[in-house]
Formats: C-alpha cells, structure tokens, sequence
C-alpha cells in the first residue's frame, strides 16, 4: 500500500470483535491468541468478505499487522506475531474488503472499533517472591495418629486471611490487577467488595496436573492510603468429598492461597508470611453434605481497613504447587439466574417444604430474623413421594443441608451459602427461628453455572416437545458447573460418556466451546499411560480405586477425546482444538488397537466362545470393561456394571472402534497428517471386515437385531449398501415390534430417530419422539418433569420414585435431532463452523407438527429457519448472517443462497 491509504469502502464493516471466544478478555492463556468479528453490510445479498487485515497494537507500538489477506475467513484467526508475554496488554482491529464473489479487492472498509485483550501470568517466576498461605491450624500435625485420621475425614472451618497495605500517592492503581489461586476453593474481598461475582474458584481441574489462577482488575477498589484484602477458604474438590464414594482429601489434606497485587510496575501486597488468619462463620463447607455457617463467629468488618485483628494467628508459610498454577480458560461459575420461591407447603406429615417449581442447580438465599443463636436448617431435594412427602432418595447419602445460626443483631438476615451447591427443586425447613413461619418470600433460588451464553433456541407447534427442549436446557445449565457432570446432586462428576453424546446437543442450545476446550486439557493431562482415557474426567482418587480402574477405557466414554473435539469443530470451526487433542487420540486408538489383540478373559473359561480354530477374534474388542448401552429400558446400575466386568457385547465396542477410526482419519487429513490418516482407514478396512465375518450373519446384518444392534451398525456406516435398505426395514420392524417405544441405551438413543429417517421411517422416527408411556422423552413431562431424568421411569406411573438423578442430561441428547431434523438446521462438516449451512427440514408425515424453527448465534451472526405446512406444501424461510452460504432443501428442490432472507417452498411429500 506503499504508504498511501486506500479510499476506504463504506459498504462492509467489522463488529463484534472477540478473542478465543470472548470480548476483551483479561488474563489469557495463549500467547497466539486468534481473532473473530462479524460483518454488517449494507448490501449483504451482493457482496461478501474479500480480504481482511488485522493490526495488533502493544504499548502504541504495532507488534503485528497482517497487510491484506485474501480471504473470506473470519473466525478464530491466529495471531503470528512475536509471542505475547506475561500480563502484556494489547488492542486490535480489523478492516476488510468486501465485493461480489470472485472480483478483485479494491477498497478496504473502515478499520472496526479496537477490541482488547491482556495476558495472564504465564511463566512460574512471574510468582516469584508470593508464597502459598493457610492457617497455622491447616498445617499443624495432630498429635496422635487417631487425631491424624480425625482430620483427614473431618469437615473443617475455612479459614480467613487477612493484610493491610498502603496504596501510595505515586502509585498507578488504573490497571491495577489482582493474580490468585488456592488448594480448595476461595472468595476474595479488597476493602470489604469482593473483587468478582465468581464462585467456586479456582475451578475444578485435573490438580496432579494443573490448578487454574485468576487475573482480575481491582483497579476500582483501591484507594490512595491504607487497604486490606482478604481471603476466605474452603475445601472444594481439593480436600473435599468427591464423586459417588464422597472420598475426602482426594488431591490434598490442607488448603492454602496464593495471591499477588501489582499496580503499574510495582508489587502492592502478596501472600507471605505478613498476613495474619483466623476462622470464621463458615464452620464447614462440602460440595455435597452443604454449607455450615455460624454468624455469631464472622467477624465484623474483617476485609475492611481498621478491623483490630491482634489476636489473630499469624499465618503459616506452607509449600505449594507454584509450578502447576495455568491461567484460567473459560467461563467461571457464577449466579445465572434467581428463581422466587413458589410456595412453602405443609407435606401430609406436617413438614415444611419450599418449591422453587423447577429442578435446578445452586443455593438457596433467604432471609430471616430471631435471636442469637437461632437456627435455620434446610435439606434440599429434587422430588416428593406419592404421597406428598419430601424426599431426598435420589442424593444417595449427600445430605445437600445448609445450616446457618443467627447472630441476632437485631435486624434481618440474609444468607446464601458461597462454597457448595446443590442440586434441587424443594427445600424442607428443618429448623426456623420459633415464633414466625416460614413464606415463600424468604426465599429466593440462586442458579448456578459456567456461563455459557444461550445461543440456539427450537421451537415448534407441539407443547410438550417445547417444554422437553426448555427441560433439556435446565439440565445443560445445571451440569456445567465448572465441568460437564452427570448431575448435580449424587456425584457432581465429569463422566466422559454423557458429554461425547450430548456435545452436539449442548453446543446447539449455547456456547459451550471455552468450557469444553478447558475440560479437553483435563482429559489430557489424565489420560493414562497405556492410552485409556478414564471414564471420568478430573479422575480423583475416589474414581481411581482398585475397583473402578477397569472402568477405564470404555467405548464412547473414551471416545470423548475425540467426539468432543470433533463437536467443537463442526460447530465453531475450531481447528486449534483438534491439534491439540491430535496426540491423545491417537494413543486412543493406539489403546484400541491393543486391546483388539486380546483374548477376552473367559475366553479359557468358556469353550463356547472359540470361533474357527481360535479363541480371539482378531480385530474385534472383546477384551475390557465396556459401559456399553447404559441404562437401556429395564437395566439397572447394578445389572449394568455387573455385565460390562464380566462380559460385555463385542458389537458396540468394536463398531465404536470402526467409527473412531474413522473419525481420528478424518482429523488426520484436516491437520495435514496423510499418513495417519491412510493407515487408520486401512485399519478400519480391517475392523469392518472383522466385524462382518465374527459379528454378522450370512444376509449381511448383525446377529445382533435389536434397536442396540442395528443403530449402530447402520449410523456408523458398518452395513455394506446393498444391505442397508434391509437392515432398515429391519429397524424399523423392531421399533414397531416394541410399539414405537426406543430400547436404547446412552449411546444409541441419540442416534435411534435420525437413523430411522435415514432409513425412510421418518413416520416412525416421530412416533417414537412423540410418544408418552415409559420409555420416551415425553412421559417424564407428563409427571412434571422440569429437567431430563437419569432413567425412564425414575418416577413411577403410580408415583413411586427411584434412588436415580432427576437432572441428569444424557438422554436429553434428542435436542440434536430436533435442531438438525425436524428444523433442519445443520452445518456443513465441509465448511464447519456455519460458513455453510445445510437447511434440510423432515417434517412429520402424519402431520402431527405443522411448524418449527430454530435459531443459532453462530461465529458469523444469527442464522434461522422456520417452516410451515399448508395445503400440502412445505414453505421454508431462512436467514443467513454476512459471511454465511446456505443451502435449503425442500423435497427434491434445492437452492444455494447467500446473506440475507430466503424463501423456499415445495409439495410435502415431493
């Protein structure tokens, strides 16, 4: 450009400028950070994105600047400077060229507004000097060994850390930031304002590995002269009980903090041995027993500068992972919602009960008055019995109490407990102050979660398939807290199963990539030494026990280190993400291989298993625990896990092995890796044949003719074309056969109605999604249902209720189907991330819903579709964002649109 600025083109601008997923984020963890906008365009239907430039400014110098790119590429662009540094603070912009497809660039568009980014502590010595601090009764040694024991099980007080420092009149305190982190979970106060509205920090993550730090600017809090900060810890999932053993001290015995306070280019305050500690009103604090607070003990004032704090302890200089600390990726957990109590109620047996009228996951906050030393106690639940009565059966033996004692100061009090959560609908009032009553106006339901932005939304002229999807959403935002869980009441854990079936699911109702992309580096750094990935993600201690180590390495609970990554691709066109899990799936399918080449170990035991002249079936997986087809209709936990040790069917694991093979293949290419990439399509060739010949009949279908069966070998593409009509046919006699009910487990339901369209069933693929008697989606609801059940029938048609999760997601993996096929909304694996849009409705046949629509915030802006039935006719309207393709198909019409509205329409049955 030689210098001379271009006449700039007013036609297309860049906005909404994000950073690996956010807007302005502070305290990043990549030093090649990658950029995203969006296009507004005064004639989107015309022009589209030619070329780009970025400009990335640090300290008013340009550190990068891409000169024109020729390229409509507008997502998660890589920054190829120099490498970002430690707390270095940048701005960027971007301008682009737009015209018509297949002209030449010829004048840029304004430069967008800038957008901001700034590094976290990256390198161990940006800590140098700030040392982990706790109690000096965290790290005494008891006495005795008895003592020892005591502490190690016991639940204890959190202890409170206190310092004041002096803010000087030269200092720079505008970018002012905060660096922290504990073994345990904290809250932080500067000057009695707690510096975030994040909870539960540093977050949950594989802490053998990694323990998270936040960065925070506290610039607003301080104030020339004398301050004080303040930290309050817990046990979280550090010392706390985790998982359905409810283990103690899986990856510590004792919490610390590590904090450091920098203002310009001058260290403020940190953690050392000048901070003074107490306890306070939290008495105990479990993830799943609750919350324990006494007000009597908080001391008044104790974050505040002039609090009289000479009789504290001073704290204990202890030693810590300094080494492991990462910044943090991704959303923090935080209050995304708060829902008034509907009613308190008497049960029949006279007990007190709040109903929130929906199953969520969080705290409750109330307020209440009474004398010093009155009690308030509630016990959480997500269900009544038959009769009426509250009931707390499907916790397990997590309590999910909240105790709180009155200081009685005269005045109303307010609590909500900051270091546990809970999984509920009801809340039983235990114990209230005596001479008032409880109402529902004491009480308010806090929700929480990872934030993920709501992103997608279906809807559709059929009530309960509306409610099921608003049902679906409830349980998403329930179990990413911190994590993707199986639920947030009896376990609270990172099973990898239920997110590699309800990723799709999940990434379409909201924007679950920072969240998953932060989990994927868990499922990394646990990954065992042989290859296997463990069936839960943090693994702890408890999950690690002699009894579930052969747990690891299931079919499609492994699987998720190459299903997620896949998801985060097709839907946000990351390709960073399959490079960085490229490693951990290939010594996946390294482990696969291996296990293939066993002999299974009844295989002496059983002569009946020999097949030809020897016992092993080579390239068949017969070998290992296999979660298989979980929790299919009439199964049990206990019947489940039995078979899955003793003698799991070959055919799910091994047709997962094909489709994984396939996938990794698939990945291979993308990332440029030919090589990989033929040997695992060969090795697939090899699998598929073996399969065939061990597994199969002569008529070229499974032995194996149930729903479990014939899904999975006809979704992962194991059936050979001339028999894929027949084993249609098939499925669909089968499904009848059970009165259109599925008989699926946690991998093949998701799977079950797409296949059936695929096969030409569509009729029968929404009698099976319309259906309401156990097992379908739609009975839960008609027993008030608010969330996705862990089972069918965790309520009985007679009321009675099972020991099972209420909000457990897993099944609720249908969303995918409701987005993909009934609105038709899907992306082009070819073009991911939405660049190219394939809107392709499947209506019912029956004509049991006569519309629906979908809406998707994608990278480039909002795409929609709905459509409409009248008269036989099938009418399509469309809208594509600036920098998006479609194309829409009705029938056996099709059109390829650009940017802006469309109109498509065609017979029905065309």
């Amino acid at each position: 450009m030689g210098g001379v600025e271009l006449q700039e083109s007013l036609s297309m601008r860049a906005t909404g400028l994000t950073t690996e997923y956010e807007t302005d984020p502070i305290g990043l963890a990549t030093t090649q950070p990658r950029f995203s906008w969006r296009l507004e365009s005064d004639d989107p239907s015309n022009e589209i994105q030619l070329a780009y430039e970025i400009e990335v400014i640090s300290s008013d110098c340009v550190t990068w600047k891409t000169a024109m790119v020729r390229s409509a590429n507008q997502v998660l662009i890589p920054y190829a400077g120099q490498d970002l540094s430690s707390r270095q603070q940048c701005t960027w912009r971007v301008r682009v060229w737009a015209g018509e497809p297949g002209t030449e660039p010829t004048r840029p568009g304004p430069w967008s507004e800038p957008a901001s980014l700034e590094m976290a502590l990256l390198r161990t010595e940006d800590w140098g000097g700030t040392a982990w601090i706790s109690s000096p009764r965290e790290s005494a040694r008891p006495a005795s060994r008895r003592l020892r024991r005591r502490q190690r099980s016991a639940d204890r007080p959190s202890p409170l850390l206190r310092k004041e420092f002096e803010v000087a009149p030269g200092d720079d305190i505008a970018d002012a930031r905060l660096y922290c982190s504990a073994l345990g979970v904290y809250d932080i106060e500067i000057n009695g304002i707690s510096v975030s509205d994040d909870r539960l920090r540093p977050g949950f993550t594989a802490y053998d590995h990694r323990i998270q730090h936040q960065t925070y600017d506290v610039s607003a809090l301080l104030i020339e002269g004398r301050n004080t900060i303040g930290i309050t810890l817990a046990d979280g999932w550090w010392r706390g009980r985790v998982g359905v053993f409810r283990k103690p001290n899986n990856w510590g015995t004792n919490v610390a903090a590590i904090a450091r306070l920098e203002a310009g280019h001058r260290m403020l305050v940190q953690s050392d041995s000048t901070w003074k500690a107490a306890e306070g009103g939290v008495r105990r604090a479990c993830l799943f027993n609750g919350e324990e607070f006494d007000a009597r003990l908080e001391p008044d004032g104790w974050t505040s500068t002039g609090f009289d704090d000479q009789a504290w302890s001073t704290v204990a200089v202890v030693d810590g992972p300094t080494r492991r600390l990462v910044p943090q990726v991704g959303p923090s957990v935080r209050v995304v919602g708060q829902i008034c109590a509907q009613e308190v109620f008497r049960t029949p047996s006279g007990e007190a009960v709040v109903d929130f009228g929906q199953n969520l996951a969080g705290v409750v906050e109330f307020t209440v008055s009474g004398p010093a030393g009155s009690r308030v106690r509630l016990t959480h639940g997500e269900t009544l019995t038959a009769d009426g009565e509250f009931t707390s059966d499907t916790f397990g033996d997590s309590r999910q109490q909240v105790r709180y004692t009155l200081a009685g100061a005269g005045e109303t009090e307010t609590f909500a407990a900051r270091f546990t959560y809970h999984g509920f609908r009801y809340a039983r009032v235990d114990e209230w102050p005596t001479g008032s009553e409880p109402t529902a106006e004491d009480f308010t339901a806090l929700v929480l979660s990872s934030e993920a932005r709501a992103t997608g939304r279906f809807e559709c002229s059929h009530g309960e398939i509306n409610r099921l999807i608003e049902n679906i959403d409830r349980s998403q935002v329930a179990n990413f807290v911190e994590i993707p869980t199986d639920c947030p009441t009896r376990e609270k854990a990172g099973w990898t199963g239920d997110i590699a079936v309800f990723g799709r699911t999940g990434a379409l109702n909201r924007n679950i990539a920072p969240i998953l992309v932060r989990w994927l580096g868990d499922v990394r750094a646990d990954q065992l030494d042989d290859g296997r990935i463990p069936c839960v993600v943090p693994v702890s201690s408890s999950y690690n026990a002699f009894f579930m180590r052969p747990t690891h390495g299931g079919a499609a609970w492994s699987d998720a280190c190459v299903d997620v990554p896949w998801t985060l691709y097709l839907h946000y066109g990351d390709h960073r993400v399959l490079e960085e899990n490229y490693a951990t799936m290939c010594r996946w399918v390294d482990a696969l291989e291996h296990r293939s080449r066993r002999d299974p170990w009844w295989a002496t035991a059983d002569p009946r298993t020999r097949i030809g002249s020897g016992r092993h079936r080579e390239h068949v997986i017969d070998s290992g625990f296999q979660w298989a087809e979980w929790l299919a209709p009439g199964e049990t936990l206990t019947r489940n896990w039995l078979r899955g040790l003793l003698k799991p069917d070959p055919l799910i694991a091994t047709a997962y092995y094909a489709r994984t093979l396939q996938r990794v293949a698939r990945i291979a290419s993308l990332l440029n890796h030919s090589d990989d990439a033929q040997q695992m399509l060969e090795r697939r060739e090899l699998v598929v044949a073996a399969i065939q010949q061990h597994l199969f009949a002569a008529d070229g279908l499974p032995r194996r003719r149930d729903q479990i069966g014939l899904v999975a070998c006809l979704a992962f593409g194991l059936i050979d074309e001339p028999h894929r009509a027949t084993a249609g046919e098939a499925l669909a006699r089968v499904v009848r056969a059970n009165d259109a009910k599925l008989a699926t487990g946690f991998t093949m339901t998701p799977l079950l109605c797409p296949t059936l369209v695929d096969a030409g069933h569509t009729e029968l693929a929404y009698d099976v999604l319309l259906s309401a008697e156990i097992p379908s989606w739609l009975y839960p609801i008609s027993k008030g249902a608010t969330t996705v059940w862990e089972t069918w029938d965790a309520i009985t048609p007679d009321g009675s209720v099972s020991d099972v999760s209420q909000n457990h997601y897993a099944f609720g993996a249908i969303g995918e189907f409701l987005h993909r096929y009934v609105a038709g909304l899907d992306t082009d694996s070819e073009r991911p991330g939405y660049e190219h849009v394939l809107i392709k409705p499947r209506p019912d046949p029956a004509g049991r819903l006569t519309h629906a629509s979908a809406n998707l915030e994608t990278a480039r802006g909002t795409v929609s579709t709905s459509w409409t039935i009248s008269d036989g006719q099938l009418a399509v309207d469309a809208t594509l964002p600036v920098g998006a393709t479609a194309t829409i198909t009705v029938g056996s019409t099709s059109a390829n649109v650009g940017a802006g509205t469309h109109h498509v329409s065609g017979p029905l049955h065309g």
